[in-house]
């Protein structure tokens, strides 16, 4: 696959009319009828299992005819870029092959590949949309073909890594990819990362995630081939080290039992103790009292309120009304006295 990051195309025109248009159609022209053209290009002339990466290839289109336009644009791009890219990529020596030139083998380029992404936590550009599945998988088989490449790529940069670095090799990568880079690169016995960590694990009483162990992979990345990691591995002598390093593992802290725990735990019979008996001397505060469900609800049972019932509040706001309404029909209306 072949990939070109970013095309920049400069056009000088006699005028100024038609332009806008003109560089439209320029543009359409190179993405239709030129890329497909030098990825044909690219695969005939990139070395056998090599990878060549061009960091800037400009190219002179020179004079272009207007009425032949789309005919000279086009071959004129492709003859100029061969033209350019076998000056830069093949005529000149390797070792004085012109800047931003590089001729990678796949090795060398999946190595690149996992050293950008640590080191900077993203994927480089012609590496978008890779798994990190496939960079773990590629670098372990070359782990088990080629270590002395992994180790030469690495011997240099491992000790200077700060611990983000670390912290993706435990979180984004398998555990036993991050204990087999550090054991390549610092030349340990195999399985030397993975007996630290567990010896480290053991020091707790609850499981420690993989991120927590970046530490240790930054301190085993430094500490080089030290005699505390002769095999067969020796417990007491990794966890002096470990102590030394500053790295004893979180301990576990006891929970403290709340009441009903307590209360459950204890044997039967006995009380928990008094207020006075506590040890700080501080009195507790009173146990919460619970209602009954009887006194619960004669609580919420509402309380007889002064006023008018709903039902007879239109016949009070008629009264005094009535008497009229009743002479008028000419019946009797006899107010209520006081009672004897």
């Amino acid at each position: 696959m072949h990939r070109i990051r970013r095309q920049i195309l400069d056009l000088e025109l006699p005028r100024e009319q038609g332009a806008a248009g003109l560089a439209r159609r320029a543009g359409r022209l190179f993405q239709e009828k030129v890329l497909p053209e030098l990825d044909k290009v690219f695969t005939k002339m990139a070395p056998e299992g090599q990878i060549l990466r061009i960091r800037r290839l400009e190219v002179d289109l020179e004079r272009l005819s207007e009425t032949r336009f789309e005919e000279e644009f086009v071959n004129s791009c492709i003859r100029q870029i061969i033209r350019q890219m076998s000056e830069a990529a093949f005529e000149a020596a390797p070792e004085a092959a012109p800047a931003g030139v590089e001729t990678l083998s796949a090795e060398e380029n999946i190595l690149a590949i996992f050293l950008h992404f640590a080191e900077r936590g993203v994927l480089p550009w012609h590496a978008q949309g890779l798994p990190l599945a496939v960079v773990e998988k590629q670098l372990m088989e070359l782990a088990a073909a080629q270590p002395g490449l992994i180790r030469r790529a690495l011997a240099g940069k491992a000790p200077s890594w700060d611990i983000p670095v670390f912290q993706r090799l435990a979180w984004q990568f398998s555990l036993p990819f991050a204990e087999k880079m550090i054991e390549t690169a610092r030349e340990l016995p195999a399985g030397t990362v993975a007996e630290v960590l567990k010896i480290w694990r053991g020091q707790s009483a609850r499981e420690l995630p993989p991120a927590q162990s970046a530490a240790v992979l930054k301190a085993l990345a430094r500490a080089g081939t030290a005699t505390a990691f002769r095999l067969p591995p020796d417990p007491v002598r990794i966890t002096a080290w470990l102590a030394e390093q500053g790295l004893s593992a979180p301990a576990h802290r006891k929970a403290t039992p709340s009441a009903p725990e307590a209360a459950a735990g204890r044997p039967a019979g006995q009380q928990l103790p008094a207020a006075s008996q506590q040890d700080d001397g501080r009195k507790q505060p009173e146990p919460a009292v619970v209602p009954s469900r009887a006194e619960a609800r004669s609580r919420r049972m509402p309380t007889e309120e002064e006023g008018i019932p709903v039902e007879n509040a239109g016949l009070a706001l008629l009264a005094p009304y009535l008497p009229a309404f009743f002479d008028e029909l000419n019946l009797s209306f006899q107010e209520a006295g006081p009672a004897d």
